[in-house]
């Protein structure tokens, strides 16, 4: 599907701010500069200032113009925000932050999909499962991560809790980030990890909550260590 206008501006700024082409503080090119450069007109580059400033990315200032906001101000759980981090190749060191959060959601929401998951819920695991496998015996590491997404999507669905599901596209997305970061990048020696996958399909299955937080948290510990090493410290308390 093409993009429109300010889709096209919105890209164009944003990568400019993730690439460190505006730094916090500075002031982007005015709205008159934008549209010559960019052959738009001026009210695509409003309403693309206004989509990143309601991702927290920019505001406009009185006398200033708009200028860049430091990054502790953007909307990291913004679905689009993670897709242009993830499209543009930048900000490795967001990985580890990412696994983090990882670890502080997806076990709990692993021990819910136990007590929650209902029929339609396990053949949505199990979808995901038999695609992992799949593109584990094609040796097609797309289909492969097909099939995690799918998985792991599902598992969120099985937590059936409406706070967790609204944060499911932005756990699913820094998910998918992760696996261009993948020290493995041979499928075939992803065996351990679709038995990993199994085993968590069958704690949800079974109503064994401990054992599918336990399984959830090898999962990520799997990922961290194929992403950004075995060496990595996290505070104990996630753990």
């Amino acid at each position: 599907m093409a993009l429109t206008k300010t889709q096209i501006v919105a890209n164009h700024l944003a990568e400019k701010i993730l690439k460190g082409q505006y730094l916090p503080g500075d002031s982007i090119a005015g709205e008159n500069e934008l549209a010559t450069t960019l052959g738009v007109s001026r009210t695509s580059i409003r309403a693309a200032i206004q989509t990143l400033a309601g991702k927290g990315m920019l505001s406009t200032v009185a006398k200033m113009g708009t200028i860049v906001n430091e990054r502790n101000r953007w909307n990291w759980l913004d679905i689009e925000l993670l897709r242009w981090i993830s499209e543009f190749d930048v900000d490795h060191e967001l990985i580890p932050s990412l696994m983090e959060a990882r670890l502080i959601f997806e076990p709990n929401i692993a021990a819910l999909a136990a007590l929650n998951a209902t029929s339609r819920d396990l053949v949505a695991l199990e979808e995901g499962y038999e695609l992992m496998v799949k593109g584990e015996k094609t040796v097609d590491r797309d289909l492969f991560n097909e099939g995690d997404i799918k998985f792991h999507k599902a598992l969120i669905a099985s937590s059936n809790n409406c706070f967790l599901l609204s944060m499911g596209d932005a756990l699913i997305t820094a998910l998918g980030m992760t696996f261009k970061h993948t020290l493995e990048q041979e499928v075939e020696l992803s065996a351990p990890a679709i038995k990993m996958h199994f085993d968590l399909m069958e704690a949800v299955r079974m109503r064994d909550v401990e054992k599918a937080r336990s399984v959830m948290r090898n999962i990520i510990m799997d990922a961290i260590g194929k992403t950004i090493g075995k060496d990595v410290t996290f505070p104990q308390f996630i753990l």
